[in-house]
């Protein structure tokens, strides 16, 4: 099923309740867009806020996990970790040599040290944050688009200033607090882009071509036209009409009916990012013998967690709203009102 994804945006993850990650080692250099608790090819990984793997010793919900130095968890085994011998149930989840469930802190990590990069994790409009033991922001974050930021153990947030990511390699914040690469540039979902919308721009992208007058996108190697759609491109928004010419010079409405203002070069001036739907299909809420479902044009049903409108909700196995009830996602509780929101 087609989920609410737009090319190149971060996918947030609902990730809530206590977590805390003390590998502070990157697997590798692969760079993920989602953070959190991901399923790949049957193993489990935990990236973190740059979006990189990480390894050792992870808690979430006062539960230890171990992840080896591929980044995979660690399941149905024991290991000696430390000079200390731990096993490691069908969840993960690490176990006592008398089968208890570990509770203490088995890392050599300070609790400052811990607090450095955060010892809980909470969502706030899309943006995953990490939070110290008194709740203030900090460590890394990736805003919704893209963009990267840093708050230290006391949250604040750090700007024109250089600080170590979670390898030890030092990366610069500009004046902003945003992840920069090694031009100078903001780093918007791991590429180092110029915020250049010129011709002369367009004319060096394989992406863009030009007929006429009128600009035109492809995206992926098969060269896809985008079409009556917004796409993100060196930091810039676009939109391209049902022909796929890019707009420009004109004022175009948000799918909530808010002004969106293309410039000459066609790129979007007025705020960083569309207020659009992010999906392919288009979803939106029906009711079906009394139960309400998330459905596009053709029948299909999401089911999960849903963002709608700055508010979370969660549909079961059948595409049916829960609501009014409390459902276990990953060990943690999520408490749904009346209307099926997320309430904590």
């Amino acid at each position: 099923m087609k989920k609410k994804v737009l090319n190149q945006l971060i996918a947030a993850v609902l990730v809530c309740g206590s977590i805390l990650a003390v590998g502070m080692t990157a697997a590798n250099a692969e760079v993920k867009t989602q953070t959190g608790m991901i399923t790949e090819n049957g193993k489990i990984y935990f990236y973190n806020g740059l979006g990189q793997k990480e390894t050792g010793w992870i808690n979430i919900s006062g539960k230890w996990y171990y992840f080896n130095e591929n980044g995979e968890m660690q399941k149905n085994t024991t290991l000696k970790i430390n000079d200390k011998s731990f096993k490691f149930d069908e969840n993960g989840i690490a176990l006592d040599e008398d089968g208890t469930q570990v509770s203490d802190n088995v890392t050599d990590k300070s609790k400052e040290e811990l607090n450095k990069y955060g010892a809980h994790i909470k969502i706030k409009y899309g943006k995953i944050y990490y939070c110290n033991d008194s709740d203030k922001e900090t460590g890394w974050v990736r805003d919704v688009d893209g963009k990267i930021y840093y708050y230290n153990e006391k949250g604040e947030m750090q700007k024109s200033t250089t600080v170590k990511d979670l390898t030890g390699k030092e990366v610069k914040l500009n004046e902003k607090g945003v992840v920069v690469g090694e031009h100078g540039y903001d780093l918007v979902n791991g590429e180092e882009v110029t915020y250049d919308s010129s011709e002369a721009y367009k004319e060096s992208h394989k992406q863009w071509k030009k007929i006429g007058n009128d600009w035109y996108y492809y995206f992926g190697d098969q060269g896809i036209k985008i079409v009556d759609s917004w796409q993100l491109d060196n930091g810039l928004y676009y939109h391209f009409d049902h022909d796929g010419k890019m707009q420009k010079s004109i004022t175009v409405k948000s799918e909530k009916g808010n002004d969106c203002i293309l410039n000459a070069d066609g790129a979007l001036t007025n705020k960083s990012t569309p207020d659009i739907t992010f999906d392919d299909d288009k979803y939106e809420w029906k009711q079906v013998d009394g139960n309400w479902y998330h459905m596009n044009s053709d029948g299909d049903k999401e089911k999960g967690w849903i963002q709608d409108n700055g508010k979370w909700y969660y549909c079961n196995k059948d595409g049916v709203m829960q609501k009014n009830t409390t459902i276990i996602d990953h060990d943690i509780k999520y408490v749904l009102g009346t209307d099926g929101a997320w309430i904590k």
